[in-house]
C-alpha cells in the first residue's frame, strides 16, 4: 500500500509561520532548510517535512521520529526497512509518498517552457524521437523525465545512474532484472507527477492536506 500526501501553496509564508513549523523540525534539519539561497526552495523542503510528519502520524506510525532519519549511501534519507517514503516538489506542489510494503520514489515537475533539446543526452534514441513527434513535446519530455526521476530516487541511487540508461516500456523499468512499476498521478494540469515501486502500484491512497497558512 502507498500513500500520497500533498499540500499546494503558490505564496510565501509569512515569517512567524515558517519559524514555527521550522522549529517543529530536528535541528539537523533546520539547518539544511536555511541553507537555501532562495525562499521557494526553503519553503518547499520545509513542507515536506511537514507533510512526513502529518503522514507517519495519519498513518498510526509513531514510533518513527525525524530525528531518527538515516542516509544511504547514496544520501537518501530512510528509517529503517519496514517503511519506505520519498519527498518531491515542484512550483506550488509539495508531496511525500510513504509506503508500507516496499520501496518507493515519487517526482513532480511543473509543465513549463523549457529548452529540452539541451536533455537530449538523457534519453535513449526511441525516447527523444518520441518526445520530438509528440502533440506536445514539453508535456512528453516532462512524462519522460518524472518517470526516470521517480524510478531513480526509488532505488536510491539518484543521477549516479545515467538516465538515457534506464528505458520505459509497458509503464516498467528492469533493472538488474528485477521489475519496477510506474504510475502516473493526476494532480493538475499543469503538472505531471509519477510513482516508482518495486511492487505493483495498485493499492495507492492520495490525501490532499490543507493548511491553514
Amino acid at each position: 500500500m502507498v500513500y500520497i500526501f500533498y499540500t499546494c501553496l503558490d505564496k510565501q509564508l509569512n515569517i512567524d509561520t515558517f519559524s514555527y513549523y521550522l522549529k517543529s523540525l530536528p535541528s539537523f534539519l533546520q539547518t539544511k532548510i536555511l541553507k537555501y539561497r532562495h525562499w521557494e526552495d526553503a519553503q518547499r523542503s520545509l513542507l515536506g517535512k511537514v507533510l512526513l510528519m502529518d503522514g507517519l502520524q495519519y498513518l498510526g506510525l509513531k514510533q518513527y521520529f525525524l530525528k531518527d532519519m538515516k542516509l544511504s549511501e547514496f544520501k537518501k534519507p530512510y528509517f529503517d526497512n519496514s517503511i519506505d517514503f520519498n519527498i518531491s516538489h515542484s512550483g506550488a506542489f509539495v508531496l511525500c509518498a510513504i509506503c508500507l510494503t516496499g520501496k518507493i520514489g515519487i517526482d513532480v515537475e511543473e509543465i513549463k517552457p523549457i529548452l529540452f533539446s539541451d536533455f537530449n543526452m538523457y534519453f535513449s534514441n526511441k525516447e527523444w524521437n518520441e518526445i520530438e513527434h509528440s502533440h506536445n513535446s514539453i508535456a512528453s519530455f516532462f512524462t519522460y523525465w518524472t518517470e526516470k526521476e521517480a524510478f531513480l530516487k526509488a532505488i536510491g541511487m539518484g543521477l549516479n545512474i545515467p538516465l538515457n540508461e534506464v528505458e520505459i516500456l509497458d509503464n516498467k523499468i528492469k533493472w538488474n532484472n528485477v521489475d519496477w512499476f510506474l504510475r502516473q498521478l493526476y494532480l493538475d494540469n499543469d503538472y505531471v507527477a509519477h510513482l516508482s515501486g518495486n511492487l505493483p502500484l495498485s493499492k495507492i491512497t492520495v490525501k490532499k492536506i490543507q493548511y491553514n497558512f
